[in-house]
């Protein structure tokens, strides 16, 4: 978690890839709407990158929505390199408001 005092401002989740045995996956990365633009999400991913050195793993992977430009713009800065894409499709149980879907 990323601290502001006592208050909790972001947090990272890194997990070992279940897909990739030798490697690491960011699960959730977020950084609160008004502590955003404070290198907060990019100390984030620095301490991702570091927990995956520690654990001796080759690689660290994400997916991120191609449209959220700040965070592509994040993980390009970082060294991090599209290396496919895929399609998303959800569908919303019935009576559920869906941000935007």
């Amino acid at each position: 978690m990323a601290l502001a005092g006592d208050e909790i401002v972001g947090c990272v989740l890194v997990n070992d890839s279940a897909a990739r045995p030798d490697e690491c996956e960011v699960v959730y990365l977020g950084v609160r709407p008004e502590w955003r633009r404070r290198g907060i999400g990019r100390a984030m991913v620095r301490r991702a990158l570091a927990a995956t050195a520690r654990r001796r793993r080759s690689a660290l992977g994400l997916a991120v929505d191609a449209a959220n430009a700040p965070a592509v713009s994040l993980y390009r800065s970082e060294g991090f390199q599209e290396v496919g894409r895929r399609e998303v499709y959800l569908r919303l149980a019935p009576g559920t408001v869906g941000a935007g879907h």
